[in-house]
């Protein structure tokens, strides 16, 4: 997502995160969040939405064996698809991922 606070591109991002909150009926703390670059000011908004700061960077590699689970990952590197779909590369996950992400055509 990026810089919230510092990106207009990066604002568009949190407020679909947030309608896709809604659309789906998501709770708050059901959505986890993270982006190396959130600054303090970033990781106030956040909280003020209720969603669940990530700390740890896992370089995308995120287990999604046990449920349903969509990956909003907004302009993020190829590596970082890479890595999440080679973490659950077996069919118990991967018939749970969906990724709502950018193309990597020109």
């Amino acid at each position: 997502i990026g810089p919230i606070t510092k990106s207009e591109a990066s604002q568009y991002q949190f407020a679909l995160l947030v309608l896709l909150k809604e659309f789906l009926s998501l709770k708050a703390t059901e959505i986890e969040i993270f982006d190396p670059l959130f600054s303090s000011e970033d990781i106030r908004l956040i909280s003020q939405f209720g969603f669940t700061l990530l700390t740890q960077n896992t370089l995308g590699k995120h287990n999604a064996s046990t449920k349903k689970t969509l990956f909003y990952m907004p302009h993020c590197a190829e590596g970082l698809y890479s890595n999440l779909l080679l973490h659950n590369w077996n069919i118990e996950s991967l018939q749970n991922i969906v990724l709502f992400g950018n193309s990597f055509s020109s």
